[in-house]
């Protein structure tokens, strides 16, 4: 049973990249008309002219444009989106962290054509008021933010599209932690020690308990051991055990 799961968990992952050759061929097939008229210029050109007898295709600009707003996306929406996930698996409370968990994924489901709606009625303005209008005034010398600050930009569709994929990958980081720490991958952390237990036996009548707060990260379970020996005292020989307490251990 388990070798034919494998098998089929293998198939059905070879069958993405077969569904990707599929759409590459299928958008390839048609374009072979237009590459083959202008060649390495339909890629390099700048000039878009769709009219009849002056036909004039370069897409350098769109291909360039989707290059920088996904690069400013990932800038901006890969730190925010583990920050969160960091913040929700490993710091939050739970009356916080399950209400923030269910906005966050149906922030996903918002359908792209209102983030775009958004961004160019309501964020576009707050780009260019309180964040393309003070880099022109002050890093004017810079070629990047040279000219009149408008809004709609590279900068807003790069921001929209960070705040799009928030979701999706703060989501995604979450489930590998939670899976991990499961797993036992990756081991419970504790963002404070409660309580540190030095425990000596060997000793007759003799225990010490010493309670300490820390801010030290420790994981749970580390222990210490020092196996008692041999000696003509039965008050050297000493086993020694450290005992972390951690106030996270009851939500892992």
């Amino acid at each position: 049973m388990d070798a034919a799961f494998r098998v089929l968990a293998i198939v059905f992952a070879c069958s993405v990249i077969f569904v990707l050759f599929l759409v590459a061929l299928s958008l390839l097939g048609p374009a072979l008309p237009i590459l083959e008229r202008f060649g390495p210029r339909f890629l390099t050109g700048v000039d878009w002219i769709p009219v009849v007898g002056r036909e004039a295709y370069g897409a350098l600009p769109y291909v360039l444009g989707t290059i920088v707003t996904s690069g400013i996306a990932l800038l901006v929406g890969v730190p925010l989106s583990l920050g969160i996930a960091i913040f929700l698996a490993e710091m939050a409370p739970s009356v916080i962290r399950t209400p923030v968990s269910f906005i966050i994924e149906l922030l996903a489901a918002v359908p792209s054509v209102i983030y775009g709606l958004w961004g160019l009625f309501v964020l576009r303005f707050w780009i260019r008021d309180y964040v393309e209008a003070p880099l022109s005034t002050y890093l004017g010398f810079l070629p990047v933010f040279q000219g009149t600050p408008f809004g709609l930009d590279i900068l807003t569709g790069g921001v929209i599209l960070a705040i799009m994929i928030v979701p999706t990958v703060s989501s995604g980081a979450m489930t590998a932690s939670a899976f991990a720490s499961a797993s036992g991958a990756v081991p419970p952390v504790c963002s404070s020690v409660k309580s540190v237990s030095l425990l000596s036996s060997g000793w007759p009548r003799k225990q010490e308990r010493l309670e300490r707060r820390s801010s030290r990260r420790a994981a749970i379970g580390w222990s210490v051991g020092a196996a008692p020996r041999s000696a003509p005292s039965s008050r050297v020989g000493m086993n020694v055990t450290l005992q972390l307490s951690c106030p996270e251990a009851a939500r892992v």
